[in-house]
């Protein structure tokens, strides 16, 4: 963890738990590594509109899927 980081969490008194596991490329690895830690798992989505060349992150529940003719709607993209 980032020194500067846990300097702020621990001025502002915020309780944390600080789980180390290796690099996980996708859900079925993370639920290896991470299953046994509770609470929502998510998955990080790192698109990119090639027209316009801008990125997103998207950031859903593992067991979610995304919707990207939907995505490119929202936010008015042509091209993921």
């Amino acid at each position: 963890m980032d020194k500067q980081l846990k300097i702020w969490l621990e001025n502002h008194k915020i309780k944390y738990k600080l789980y180390k596991h290796t690099a996980v490329f996708n859900v079925a690895e993370a639920i290896i590594q991470c299953g046994h830690i509770s609470g929502t798992h998510c998955k990080n989505l790192f698109l990119r509109d090639k027209k316009i060349d801008k990125f997103y992150l998207v950031t859903i529940p593992q067991e979610k899927r995304l919707d990207l003719k939907e995505f490119r709607k929202m936010i008015g993209a042509n091209k993921i």
